[in-house]
């Protein structure tokens, strides 16, 4: 068949493709990736989402079930199209878009999917064992209950995957991001960390793969932590907005001295609490900068830090306005404290940086000889 007959064919659905697939099985693998290259959608579609398409402008076709097994469609594009319980098993679809579309309880077994763009898609319950997807960009797709097993996963984009109920059993994750995963009820199991060079290791957790491969490579773990503990800069203070305006401005100045700032202003995580997360961050710093103005909380998360951490000088600052919180007394007798660097408003603070901070941590680091938690 003409290959223009292939493309009128494929998108008047599924049943007469089907049909002529099972009339022709010596082709074994029917190429639509010169014939198709890409696929228009128009405004309509753009604002309603619907699973449609229509290729080179043809008429629309929604392809839920039919069989495109080792179908070649490498760089084909599609957006908002229904290939729910399609089959494209063994089919190469390298740097194919699916952005968008339904590929719910598709059959994707053993298929090439290497640098496709599957981002928000749907692949609830898709057979993806054994596939090939490296560099695959599968952020915000939906893969609840799929099968992974033995999937190839190395350098794909996992960011705010869902992955609930998904069998991850086997699959290979060396150099993936994995960002915001949803992993509930996922079997994990033997998931393989490490490239094809040298041995074999897994682990039974995806999100924790990529420290534990640091734990192992221990000179780049220690690359890494030197680089943190010489870098990272804890702020704490209070956020009500005229606070938090001085933080922020505090975080935007230290970067441009080359520290990391990390701002304490996020929701602890489950099974942790505010003080415990807050010391696990000192521990990664190199100095704390706390915000004595208007001290609630303040004081509190030192408690929980400064007798624990002496290699971390903590330096406070407070308006000029302000007296010192008669509390703050219990912290004066830890030479780790250092005196107490007064401001008069936020644009006083980031012009002092050098000389109120900056100077007298440095000062103290170099005389005790210490470099971080």
């Amino acid at each position: 068949m003409a290959s223009e007959n292939l493309v009128e064919l494929l998108t008047s659905g599924p049943e007469k493709w089907n049909i002529w697939r099972e009339q022709n099985p010596d082709v074994i693998e029917p190429d639509l990736s010169q014939q198709a290259p890409y696929y228009h959608v128009c405004e309509t579609l753009l604002m309603t989402r619907r699973p449609t398409f229509d290729l080179r402008g043809s008429a629309h076709a929604k392809l839920s079930g039919i069989n495109l097994f080792r179908a070649q469609m490498k760089w084909t594009a599609f957006y908002y199209a229904d290939f729910s319980k399609a089959t494209f098993a063994g089919g190469n679809l390298s740097e194919a878009t699916f952005v968008e579309s339904n590929l719910s309880d598709a059959n994707l077994n053993g298929a090439d999917l290497t640098n496709a763009n599957l981002q928000r898609s749907k692949l609830m319950r898709a057979d993806l064992s054994g596939a090939l997807l490296r560099g695959c960009d599968l952020t915000e797709a939906d893969l609840t209950g799929a099968n992974l097993r033995s999937a190839d996963l190395r350098g794909a984009k996992l960011v705010k995957t869902n992955l609930e109920n998904a069998d991850l059993t086997g699959c290979r994750i060396y150099g993936a991001a994995t960002w915001g995963l949803n992993v509930q009820g996922a079997i994990q199991r033997s998931i393989v960390i490490t490239d094809d060079v040298g041995p074999e290791i897994t682990v039974d957790d995806i999100e924790i793969g990529q420290f534990l491969y640091l734990m192992i490579d221990n000179m780049q773990l220690r690359r890494v932590i030197d680089g943190i503990t010489s870098k990272v800069v804890l702020i704490l203070g209070r956020f009500t907005p005229e606070r938090k305006a001085v933080l922020d401005s505090l975080r935007t100045e230290v970067a441009t001295r080359g520290y990391v700032a990390v701002v304490f202003d996020f929701e602890a995580p489950k099974h942790r609490s505010t003080d415990e997360t807050i010391a696990l961050l000192a521990r990664m710093a190199k100095f704390v900068v706390a915000d004595l103005s208007d001290a609630k909380s303040v004081l509190q998360e030192l408690r929980g830090l400064v007798p624990e951490l002496p290699n971390v000088p903590v330096q406070p600052i407070i308006l000029s306005s302000q007296i010192e919180p008669g509390m703050f007394d219990f912290y004066r007798k830890f030479p780790w404290v250092l005196p107490v660097s007064r401001y008069d408003d936020t644009q006083d603070i980031i012009d002092g940086l050098q000389s109120k901070v900056i100077a007298p941590v440095e000062a103290y680091l170099a005389k005790n000889g210490a470099s971080g938690g």
